[in-house]
Parts: structure tokens; sequence; C-alpha cells
């Protein structure tokens, strides 16, 4: 899945619950355990904040990274 800013506006309409089950299924999908990133529902919304305010080099440095992720598997 390629990340740009209108699936970032996608995700971040989401309600907690729904927003903090993507972020878990993306973490499993690129190898890391979940629950190492401690994603409770107070902690959402600074995740909230970092994304909104993510730039286009920094939905591509993510991207990077998650497929690095991946490729280590």
């Amino acid at each position: 899945m390629q990340l740009d800013k209108q699936k970032l506006s996608l995700l971040l309409s989401l309600p907690d619950a729904a927003l903090r089950q993507i972020l878990s299924d993306v973490a499993k999908e690129a190898g890391v355990d979940p629950g190492a990133l401690g994603l409770d529902l107070g902690q959402l919304d600074k995740v909230r904040a970092a994304l909104a305010s993510a730039t286009d080099a920094d939905l591509a440095a993510i991207q990077k990274l998650l497929e690095e992720q991946k490729e280590r598997r």
C-alpha cells in the first residue's frame, strides 16, 4: 500500500479504536510487535497529531521503513 496525503486523511478520520487496529495491523505486517508500540487511547492523540503534520517526505520515509522491515522478515 502506498501511503499518501489522501490515505492519511482517511486514516485520521477514523474513530480511535479503528485507527489503533489499523496501526496494529500495519505493525504486524511489517514484523513489529504491536504491543511494543504502546498504542493506548491516550497516545492516539499524539499519533494523530504527528500524522496530521507529516510532510510528503515524512510519508516517503515511513513507506521506505515499512518496506525495509518487510524485506527483513
